[in-house]
Formats: C-alpha cells, structure tokens, sequence
C-alpha cells in the first residue's frame, strides 16, 4: 500500500495509494490477465487507510481483479459488501511461529484459539502447513511444535477462500503421497459449518461440508491426549482418514457408532473427509 504512513522496504510500492496509481497498475494487472492483488503493510487504522481499503476494493472490481489485504485490520463486513473480496490476514499467522523458538513453542495453544475468536469474524489468510522440523529459511531456526497431522488439520479447520499454504518447492519431499494428494484436493470454499468440540487454548474440532461431502478436521494444543465425537447427523458414515501413524496411505471405513471416540495425539491433529463423487 505504502503512501507518506508507510516506510516499509518490500517492493512493488506505492501502487495503490493514490487513484492514479492504482488504476494504472490494475489497468496493467489486467491486461496480462491477473486475477488478483495481495496488497500488504497498511498504516494504522485511521480514517485514511480505512477508507482506503474501500477504495481498493471498489477500483479492484471494475478491473475484475480479487483482493487479498495484509498487514491489516480485521474484515468488518466486507465479505458481504464487496463479492471480489478474498481473504486477509489479521492474524497473527505462520510467519511469527518461524520467527524465533517462542513464537514455535506457543504455536499449538495459538492455534486452538483462533476458531473461537478472529475466524468467526472473517476469513483469515493464515498460511498454514509447515513441515519442516526446522524452520527458517535456511533450516536452521525454531524447531517446530506440532505434528504433521495438526498441520495439515488447518486448511480444513480455518476458513480462507483462497488458502496459501506454508511450503516451498523442495517441501514436496517431506510430503508422503496421500498427504500431497490431501492439500491439492481440500476445498477451501464451504457451504455449511458445524461446531464439534473444543475450548479456546486446548482443543478445536469443527465439521465441514461443501456439497455432499463432509469434512472434519481437529487439533489439540495440549501436552495430553484428547478425544472428542463426531456429531450424531456425522457418525457412522464412511470415513477416509489421514492417520498420524502412516501419512503413506489414507486409511478408511467408519468411524463407529454415535460416542466414539475419535483420538487426537499431544500437538497433534486429526483429518477426516467422506468420499466424493
């Protein structure tokens, strides 16, 4: 965004904060057929970037462009009002938990908050799945908390319409298969949304769907073992599962009668979908 409030050294800049500007580069943006902006480092909550936003968003659909805000406010009500609205951060995402080994080490509570408090609000540009054990990016910084099996319980747990994912080329190689083949099918738009179980700081587990087809994803942020139950409309239906004892291959079949338990390890997670069409 940057403009006069905005020292901020990340490049392309000041291309969005004059009228001019910016519909001169969506022009552009246009014309090589993008399909979107990720605008990032917003100065404040003032009248004038508040306005801003309105202004971006407003120019960005005469070109037909998507918007993505980062480094910015919470989504008042722009999902509703703006229909090329897309995501937006205001969050304290991924990137702090490889910053530094304490930003790591609270990652697991962090997460089981957000569902409770800033997702309601608004879609969240999260940019979750990381895999590497060492973060960084050299591979030589904060170690991480979670298991793989909590990570990949984020795209379906946070509501993002378009979902960044925190990998790099080479992270392909950590990935089993069925992992892989996971993160290319989730979907990221929703048709219905159920809460399951949890409580703010320990647990999160909500259900899914997007046309015939259920999704469950939960994470634990605790130190302990957890179980939660499907609910009753969700229980013994087909159930494909990625399990944390073998990402190599997804494990099927029911899930058991209406109470049973569905386990979910220390730092760990669990993902659950019925079979599509």
């Amino acid at each position: 965004s940057n403009g006069a409030w905005n020292d901020a050294p990340m490049t392309p800049k000041d291309r969005m904060h004059t009228p001019e500007a910016r519909q001169e580069e969506m022009a552009w943006l246009q014309r090589i057929g993008a399909s979107g902006i990720k605008v990032d480092f917003f100065g404040g909550d003032k009248q004038a970037v508040m306005v801003l936003y309105d202004e971006i968003l407003r120019d960005a659909a005469r070109f037909g462009l998507s918007v993505n805000f980062h480094g910015t406010t919470l989504p008042r009500g722009w999902s509703r009002m703006y229909p090329n609205f897309a995501t937006n951060e205001a969050v304290r995402g991924m990137e702090f938990v490889t910053f530094d080994q304490p930003g790591a080490d609270a990652q697991p509570v962090h997460c089981t908050v957000l569902p409770f408090t800033r997702n309601p609000v608004g879609p969240m540009d999260f940019t979750p799945v990381i895999v590497d054990q060492r973060l960084g990016p050299a591979g030589d910084g904060p170690h991480r908390r979670t298991r793989l099996s909590f990570e990949l319980a984020l795209p379906v747990l946070y509501h993002s319409p378009v979902t960044h994912f925190g990998l790099t080329p080479s992270d392909r190689r950590l990935l089993p298969p069925a992992a892989e083949d996971y993160l290319r099918e989730v979907p990221t738009v929703w048709d219905e949304v159920h809460y399951v179980d949890g409580y703010p700081g320990r647990f999160a587990a909500l259900a899914r769907r997007r046309g015939q087809q259920w999704w469950v994803a939960g994470i634990n942020g605790t130190q302990e073992e957890i179980t939660f139950v499907l609910p009753e409309k969700l229980s013994g239906l087909p159930w494909l599962t990625l399990e944390d004892a073998d990402f190599n291959q997804v494990a099927g079949g029911e899930r058991g009668p209406h109470g049973a338990p569905i386990r979910l390890k220390p730092h760990g997670g669990v993902i659950m979908w019925t079979p599509g069409d």
